[in-house]
């Protein structure tokens, strides 16, 4: 579920506030991502100009629009017919990424045999494709603020895992006898 009105955050997510629905976060397993700038372009490369809109979206990057009045079980069910389909293995929820904004690097634990490794934007374009290593240890200077997909393909398979880049700006303060100022 990606939040199209730029105006929602936490409270409408959470349904305690501003014009919601209710709360969209009990109960439900389905990601939720608060799309911001610049990751908004994800409305306008899937022409979305109406909500709510369910889009279904394949691993091999076909798209089809479907009915909002199927249930939840049917949705699963055409997710599931998608060519290529992820099924996620028990086995593979142990696996533990640490997005280590600081150091500006990803860290993969609990993994063997690590093949490669796919950063992937919010369009779906793949940003970069990095093999694995001994440590298992990524660098994500490059990337910018925001969401994204990695693509872990090891010998049990592959499985995607939503992360966020968030390296916040550190402040610059000025400090005289007569007053501090922020510069940043």
């Amino acid at each position: 579920m990606i939040e199209y009105d730029q105006w929602n955050g936490t409270n409408e997510f959470n349904g305690t506030a501003g014009w919601t629905q209710g709360d969209w976060i009990t109960g439900s397993s389905i990601p939720k991502i608060n799309a911001e700038n610049p990751d908004r372009g994800i409305f306008t490369n899937y022409n979305v100009n109406y909500y709510p809109i369910v889009y279904k979206i394949c691993t091999d990057k076909t798209t089809e629009i479907m009915d909002i009045s199927y249930s939840t079980a049917e949705l699963f069910q055409k997710a599931d017919a998608c060519p290529g389909a992820l099924i996620v293995n028990e086995n593979e929820e142990a696996i533990e990424i640490i997005v280590d904004n600081t150091n500006k690097k990803i860290i993969l634990k609990n993994i063997n045999k690590l093949e490669s490794l796919n950063i992937i934007d919010i369009t779906g374009q793949i940003i970069k494709r990095m093999e694995g290593n001994n440590h298992n240890s990524f660098d994500t200077s490059f990337l910018t603020n925001g969401i994204y997909l990695l693509q872990i393909e090891h010998t049990g398979g592959t499985i995607v895992k939503k992360i966020y880049i968030n390296r916040l700006r550190k402040k610059i303060w000025l400090v005289s006898r007569s007053h501090i100022s922020n510069i940043f």
